[in-house]
């Protein structure tokens, strides 16, 4: 890579870390905010992305993928634990 390809990359690293809060998110300029990490909304924001749209992919969860998730043996046990103890 030439000195001015590096020059002209670290600039725009530099306004891209401009317009980032500080958990690493746009501040503002999303074409599409999706709730849910499931496969259907998974599948729309990546055909989406594809098509040069700019996406917020959110979930509520500690994980990715709803009804369809994997999940480790640990994580489901630590996951059936917090349930019940929010039942009891």
């Amino acid at each position: 890579m030439t000195e001015a390809n590096e020059a002209k990359l670290k600039e725009e690293l530099e306004v891209e870390e401009e317009q980032l809060d500080e958990e690493g998110l746009k501040k503002k300029g999303y074409d599409v905010v999706l709730f849910g990490t499931g496969l259907t909304q998974s599948i729309l924001a990546s055909a989406l992305a594809r098509a040069g749209k700019s996406i917020l992919h959110c979930d509520g969860n500690d994980f990715y993928g709803e009804k369809d998730a994997v999940m480790s043996f640990g994580s489901m046990m630590d996951w059936y634990s917090e349930k019940n103890s929010a039942n009891a």
